[in-house]
């Protein structure tokens, strides 16, 4: 499972793994009629972040580029304890039952999560991995991500930084990009064109 808090759930046959993926291609963030309501808290629209219901989904972290043969499948919302919440997008085959979820035995996937403080007015923001590893991979100039891979899943998550960004993202506090029976050499290419809009 992903360092923070990807839930397990499962997307299709085993065979459905057999899937082959294309190149990088860049994907759009648009609402999607699954969404939860997600509007962004008053302290990022304080800071200039959009007021309008389902805004804030493209104005957090999320990918721009995905493998050809992913599609952008749902976006979860998931409360944390001390005000924190996980936001979360995820990207699999055309053709996967948006309310089903995945698995090591489930087609390739992507979740973009997002951990963050959704408080009203947060105090001071954790920008600490939760875990540290081994392994780790420069995104850019500035930030480094942890790498695991276990199983069939690759997990890249970084905290998020506190300067070069939108002042209404600095409650964000980590990023994690989750490959299922995706390449870990494709996560991290992912991972490197997260983005907020």
């Amino acid at each position: 499972m992903a360092a923070t808090a990807v839930p397990a759930l499962w997307l299709g046959p085993p065979d459905a793994a057999a899937v082959t993926l294309g190149p990088l291609k860049s994907v759009r963030c648009a609402p999607m009629a699954s969404d939860p309501p997600l509007e962004a808290p008053l302290y990022a629209q304080q800071e200039g972040a959009s007021g309008k219901a389902d805004a804030w989904w493209c104005q957090l972290p999320h990918a721009t580029k995905v493998p050809n043969g992913l599609i952008p499948l749902r976006r979860d919302s998931a409360p944390l304890p001390n005000g924190y919440a996980i936001e979360q997008t995820v990207y699999s085959t055309s053709g996967t039952a948006k309310d089903t979820s995945v698995t090591m035995q489930g087609p390739p996937a992507i979740i973009v999560e997002v951990k963050l403080n959704s408080a009203v007015q947060p105090t001071t923001t954790d920008h600490v991995p939760q875990f540290t590893s081994p392994r780790t991979v420069a995104l850019n100039k500035r930030v480094k991500a942890n790498v695991l891979t276990s199983g069939g899943q690759t997990d890249v998550t970084w905290a998020y930084p506190t300067s070069g960004v939108p002042k209404y993202l600095n409650a964000v506090a980590a990023v994690t990009v989750a490959g299922f029976h995706v390449p870990a050499s494709v996560v991290i290419a992912v991972a490197k064109q997260v983005k907020p809009t």
